[in-house]
């Protein structure tokens, strides 16, 4: 008797923390994400726009480096897709996520055409006071390639622009503080309430998602092979050495001067496509945020009991996408995007707290990813524009 009543009050204990304290640390940082998400993404996207031709213009050099950016990146999120469909062929919804249909934005009666008149807004202040996200994408982007075209006949605009870009990533970044408070409370509730197989998804998760990582490396490496027509064994051991750099940092950005460095140094690849290919691939070059938040936005809708239709999962890729552009280089900046990526697709954007407790190893696989994508572009880029010493290369 004294036993059960022991079980029946440790119960009751571990449900009042989980429920009371725990979930409300998870509440306010997630009102605390919404609250920032339109700005984050509309600033960052007209900077990353806008950056494209500071400096000077992007001529052939940049066109081929824009090319492999874009290029790998929508091969990774087709790998995203694929990886997916196998690892999380048999998730089924967890209870403590699974909400009503009724909860649930409907977007079965979407059409093409539909999805396309959505994304065009009436009105400038709509998408901001609706929240709307593929419309603040639009009008992100116009404004980032008008400003481009316009060049320095607005430069005080577009500093303006890249001003309020890091006022709202400075106010971001004082919610991110109070990630590991977050992570704690988000692993303490999956202890709590979660069943085994739901940890154990979080597992396939991270499965996957270094999987994929190994795929794309191997993709590079193929790449310098065919592209660079030389051998990429040289690349393969030096970057796997470097690579565990931004694993550790977590940020693009912050290892863009050892990114170059190591380029210059161990690669040889030349400061002429260096000073341009790292600083641009660090803004516009994130392979391994698309390839995890495509796969992160396919196991949620599994284990939400999301069913996503055709129109969805174009939205998912078009998004992605954009995201990999506007995205941000620092830590847990993809917290935001898939955060709009949710609320875009219907999918509850609470549910992202199943992964909270895993977000920082995601993150810093991610980044490993995103610059192993910068170091190949400038090596094969380089090597076509005979601005790599081959002899420091392969030493």
């Amino acid at each position: 008797m004294m036993q059960d009543n022991s079980i029946t009050l440790i119960y009751e204990v571990s449900t009042f923390i989980s429920e009371t304290v725990l979930s409300t640390i998870q509440t306010l940082f997630m009102n605390a994400l919404s609250f920032m998400l339109a700005p984050v993404l509309f600033f960052s996207l007209v900077s990353g726009f806008a950056s494209l031709t500071s400096g000077s213009d992007l001529g052939r050099i940049g066109g081929k480096v824009l090319a492999m950016y874009f290029g790998t990146t929508v091969f990774a999120i087709l790998l995203a897709f694929g990886l997916g469909s196998i690892f999380f062929a048999n998730a089924s919804p967890m209870p403590f996520l699974t909400m009503p249909m009724e909860d649930f934005p409907m977007h079965e009666a979407f059409s093409i055409q539909q999805f396309i008149l959505d994304i065009i807004p009436q009105n400038v202040v709509n998408p901001i006071t609706e929240g709307n996200m593929l419309q603040i994408i639009l009008v992100a982007i116009c404004i980032g390639v008008s400003l481009t075209a316009l060049g320095e006949k607005v430069s005080s605009i577009r500093a303006l622009f890249i001003e309020a870009n890091e006022l709202f990533l400075k106010m971001m970044s004082a919610v991110i503080v109070f990630m590991p408070f977050v992570v704690f409370s988000s692993m303490a509730v999956l202890i709590f309430t979660s069943e085994s197989k739901s940890l154990l998804m979080l597992l396939v998760y991270l499965l996957a998602l270094t999987m994929g990582g190994l795929i794309l490396f191997l993709t590079y490496a193929l790449l310098i092979l065919f592209f660079g027509r030389i051998s990429p064994l040289a690349y393969v051991k030096k970057a796997m050495v470097y690579l565990l750099t931004p694993f550790m940092l977590v940020s693009s950005s912050g290892c863009i001067p050892m990114t170059i460095d190591f380029c210059r140094k161990k690669l040889g690849v030349s400061n002429k496509i260096t000073s341009f290919a790292i600083p641009l691939g660090a803004t516009i070059n994130m392979n391994g945020a698309a390839l995890s938040l495509v796969l992160a936005i396919l196991l949620l809708a599994k284990i939400t009991g999301t069913s996503l239709t055709s129109v969805m999962y174009l939205r998912i890729g078009f998004l992605a996408l954009l995201a990999s552009i506007g995205a941000s280089g620092v830590p847990n900046s993809g917290i935001i995007i898939l955060a709009m990526m949710l609320s875009v697709t219907g999918i509850p954007v609470a549910s992202m707290g199943y992964l909270l407790g895993i977000w920082n190893i995601m993150d810093r696989i991610a980044t490993a990813i995103n610059v192993n994508g910068d170091i190949s572009a400038s090596v094969i880029v380089a090597q076509s524009e005979k601005e790599l010493d081959l002899s420091l290369y392969k030493a």
